[in-house]
């Protein structure tokens, strides 16, 4: 799935976010309470809910990059997974996925400001191995 989050939600900064966040969830409230006004269209719904989708992503930016230094700092994967509320497998396949995610933009030659984006094969081995994969 491609990220198709709108250009001006994806440049806004999080304290942006959560003010439409409220303002928004705030329309839905009052609408869903009253019986006078007019209803809501379904693009203010789909706003709420691509606003919300912005604010998750840029909450959780760089946490599998958080979760390679807590590995590499000694934490199992049973403590990553309940940091996360999920299982240890599910929290495994996030760093895995993560892992290919940067493996293809290596591979793909991204580039930003001059540097090489995404983990060399050399690195990706490493850090397969911190998951416990070897290959």
């Amino acid at each position: 799935m491609a990220d198709q989050c709108p250009d001006d939600l994806r440049a806004a900064s999080l304290g942006a976010l959560l003010a439409e966040e409220a303002q928004l969830a705030h329309r839905v409230t009052v609408a869903r309470a009253s019986d006078f006004g007019e209803p809501l269209t379904a693009g203010t719904y789909l706003r709420l809910l691509e606003v919300r989708a912005a604010i998750v992503r840029t909450c959780t930016w760089g946490s599998q990059a958080d979760v390679r230094d807590a590995v590499e700092a000694g934490a199992t994967w049973e403590e990553i997974a309940d940091a996360r509320s999920v299982t240890p497998i599910r929290a495994r396949a996030d760093f895995l996925h993560w892992v290919e995610a940067q493996a293809a933009l290596w591979d793909n030659g991204a580039v930003a400001g001059g540097a090489r984006l995404g983990l060399s094969p050399r690195h990706r081995r490493a850090v397969r191995a911190l998951a416990g994969y070897l290959f």
